[in-house]
């Protein structure tokens, strides 16, 4: 079709040609064109369920939002990591201030303190070598799908 024809305003389209099928609505005349690909995309949804189902009696669906320490160690789940569930940070300024090593600067903890007096025992890391938590600054935290989440940001961290 020629464009010029469609920018005038007093173009009526007189000389446009319908199909004769379709001048009386949609042909009784139709038919399915994709087969092959429903058959695949029925294939790749009950491939998913499987694998779903899979990963779910095999696996260990808790892993997923399990906390990581330095050195790619689980809390609650790796060696020597067993009863420290939570995950703390101590240093909340210097993790904030570069969140790509949020968890370089945490460790796994038996609990998360409920005010700044609570007893902190956490496991060493190589950053934090020390076997209790003695000289960490508390804050008071909610565990949050095992995170300890501060309740507001101590005025000695704030950056």
């Amino acid at each position: 079709m020629d464009r010029e024809k469609l920018k005038d305003r007093n173009y009526t389209a007189d000389d446009y040609v319908i199909d004769d099928s379709l001048e009386k609505g949609l042909s009784k005349k139709r038919r399915c064109t994709d087969v092959f690909w429903l058959l695949l995309f029925t294939g790749f949804i009950g491939l998913m369920v499987f694998m779903t189902g899979y990963g779910i009696v095999v696996g260990n669906p808790a892993k997923l939002m399990v906390p990581v320490v330095l050195g790619n160690k689980l809390c609650g789940f790796s060696e020597g990591l067993e009863n420290y569930q939570y995950f703390y940070n101590p240093n909340i300024a210097a993790a904030l201030s570069d969140p790509t090593n949020l968890f370089m600067y945490g460790v796994c903890a038996k609990s998360c303190p409920k005010n700044q007096k609570s007893e902190l025992v956490c496991a060493p890391t190589s950053y934090y070598p020390e076997e209790t938590c003695g000289n960490f600054a508390r804050y008071e935290s909610n565990s949050i799908a095992r995170y300890c989440i501060p309740k507001e940001i101590p005025q000695t961290q704030k950056l």
